[in-house]
């Protein structure tokens, strides 16, 4: 079982920080503030992404408990698009992280979340360009993260 962080820069002056999600392995995506549906397949979410900024995807292994206790954390925070300064994408994939055992630093940011989960023991690592295809191990590695209702 695993988590996975995408994590995207942003060309947007309206979001200069950036986006980040969190996908925990069987229950899809979470990604707050942008329109996404909560539990959403992790393959469309990352093409999707892919239009409009470059990102990173990281994939980090977990215990079972682990899974179970960032989705906890993550299904309390069911309103996809009540985020403001202070309770916003970087904060709730934080949230989730810390839940299941993520080491993250004290400020959480897009990119700081992305560094936290890159830095994660036994970590995979993937950049994809804006506008590129992904390449086929990752493709591959995001079927596990498909909540029930994705093939």
């Amino acid at each position: 079982l695993d988590f996975l962080v995408v994590t995207g820069g942003s060309r947007e002056r309206s979001n200069p920080f950036g986006h980040t999600a969190v996908g925990v392995t069987g229950a899809g995506m979470y990604s707050y503030g942008n329109n996404t549906g909560l539990g959403s397949g992790p393959l469309t979410y990352i093409t999707d992404q892919a239009q409009y900024r470059d990102q990173t995807v990281t994939v980090i292994p977990r215990t079972p408990a682990q899974d179970q206790a960032a989705l906890d954390n993550l299904t309390g925070n069911g309103c996809k698009n009540c985020v403001g300064i202070l309770d916003n994408c970087a904060v709730r994939t934080d949230s989730a992280l810390r839940a299941g055992g993520v080491n993250t630093g004290m400020w959480p940011f897009p990119g700081g979340v992305a560094r936290d989960a890159m830095r994660a023991s036994g970590a995979t690592t993937y950049y994809i360009p804006r506008g590129s295809l992904l390449p086929q191990g990752l493709v591959d590695a995001l079927r596990q993260f498909n909540p029930p209702n994705v093939p």
